[in-house]
């Protein structure tokens, strides 16, 4: 079973070693040797478990290094494959986001005292444009799943970080 050994080679190389480049080659070669036997095979579940592996782990990675866009791209990229695929994931939905809503509190962080009041505006106005794109995607969670803990936590934050208070209170109650 020659397509099988790609795809586990795909995921090894992505988590042992975390190399996106040769865990994505052997990811497609085992789609190539897949569809040599099976032509008509619809991919669509391994994509969507693969591309939320390689999401997942580059988020991770970028969330403990903000420095590492290049980890950052590649999260951004691969959990925008799996909603093109299953516009409703969970999972990737929640990814993306925590991704927003991390990078605009990155921004918050690099504020320092001494930084000129012009500056502070463009800083917000990021910041804000961030928290709105973080609150587009955990919505959409909710909505379907008004029980889920992850998406009412970040509600809560995404709002106070807009300074929506009376909707940050609405979610505080809820976590």
């Amino acid at each position: 079973n020659i397509a099988a050994g790609y795809f586990n080679l795909g995921k090894s190389l992505l988590m042992d070693s975390l190399n996106y480049q040769r865990s994505f080659t052997a990811y497609n070669r085992y789609r190539d040797v897949y569809r040599m036997v099976e032509p008509e095979t619809n991919f669509r579940s391994k994509d969507i478990e693969y591309n939320l592996a390689v999401g997942s782990l580059h988020l991770d990675l970028y969330m403990k290094n903000e420095n590492n866009t290049e980890a950052g791209d590649i999260a951004k990229l691969s959990l925008l494959k799996v909603l093109e695929i299953q516009p409703d994931n969970h999972s990737a939905l929640l990814n993306m986001g925590l991704m927003y809503y991390n990078q605009a509190a990155f921004l918050s962080q690099k504020v320092d005292y001494g930084i000129e009041l012009e500056k502070i505006d463009v800083v917000q106005e990021n910041m804000v444009k961030l928290a709105k794109q973080a609150e587009q995607f955990i919505i959409r969670v909710y909505q379907q799943d008004n029980k889920n803990a992850k998406a009412v936590q970040a509600l809560y934050y995404i709002y106070r970080m807009l300074l929506d208070f009376p909707k940050s209170d609405e979610f505080k109650v809820k976590c």
